[in-house]
């Protein structure tokens, strides 16, 4: 594996980061509008536009496949740390993390921990 193809990975995690982020963000916000009222009124180009993202992200089921998808990535993105570039991999669905040691090796605290 290059670092072209790691650069790759990357560049799709963060695509699909990003949508699932705006998912959750947009289940976030139509569950705490339901409990706050306000005395201002909503601006009705703003609601229209939420309310139409949030029936897009319903009808193409968004976060049905993004977690999917991160059962499929999980093991994939756990695979590269047996290069010694990369320390540590961890995702919770398609929220992916890769860990680089400093400069000059191994020798932080999870380091420590696996006994390297």
């Amino acid at each position: 594996m290059t670092i072209q193809d790691l650069g790759s990975i990357g560049e799709l995690v963060a695509a699909v980061a990003t949508i699932v982020t705006l998912g959750y963000l947009a289940v976030q916000i139509r569950q705490s509008a339901q409990l706050v009222s306000s005395s201002a009124p909503a601006a009705p180009g703003g609601c229209a536009a939420a309310l139409k993202t949030l029936e897009i992200l319903e009808s193409d089921r968004v976060v049905e496949h993004a977690a999917m998808f991160g059962e499929i990535a999980a093991p994939i993105l756990k695979s590269l740390e047996k290069y010694p570039i990369v320390r540590q991999a961890r995702s919770l669905g398609l929220l992916m993390g890769v860990s680089f040691p400093p400069p000059g090796g191994r020798n932080g605290p999870l380091d420590v921990a696996r006994g390297a």
